[in-house]
């Protein structure tokens, strides 16, 4: 998807939250994560691109996982409701990464949102280890174009396909 449609998505998105629409996770997901998530290139009806609810090889289950090209679990995203800071989740992807990695899943990039906040974190530096993102971008503020573009760059399709 173009740079300018992504940006329109990201002012949507914004304003959904401005209006504070969303009242839980699963509405939080539909009105903001996935419309990003779609935005950012990936094809959420491909299960060869993203599945939902995905269960590890352990048994974790995860909100999305979004695959490359030769299949593997590349971005792992745990969703949460936009009222809730997803920095205070940063245990519960940890414990969910180590059942990723301790079975030979070995995803690049986990993702904590709330749809407003993206929280990054580097799986391949830190292991399963996870304890603070390497980054986090705020949808709501600054620029819309410069959001769109920070998130291009780290979860774009076109980076990981």
């Amino acid at each position: 998807m173009s740079e300018s449609k992504l940006e329109a998505i990201v002012s949507q998105v914004r304003n959904t939250i401005k209006l504070g629409l969303s009242t839980n996770e699963l509405h939080t997901r539909y009105t903001a994560i996935d419309p990003l998530i779609r935005a950012l290139g990936w094809d959420t009806e491909d299960p060869f691109q993203v599945r939902v609810e995905y269960l590890s090889r352990a048994g974790a289950r995860i909100d999305y996982a979004l695959f490359n090209r030769a299949g593997q679990a590349a971005i792992l995203i745990e969703a949460k409701d936009i009222c809730r800071d997803p920095g205070r989740s940063g245990r519960q992807l940890a414990n969910y990464l180590s059942k990723f990695h301790g079975r030979g899943e070995s995803p690049s990039v986990g993702v904590l949102t709330n749809g407003r906040h993206w929280n990054l974190y580097d799986l391949k530096a830190y292991g399963a280890a996870v304890n603070q993102p390497r980054q986090t971008i705020d949808v709501c503020a600054g620029e819309a174009w410069y959001r769109a573009r920070e998130l291009s760059q780290e979860l774009g399709k076109h980076r990981w396909w």
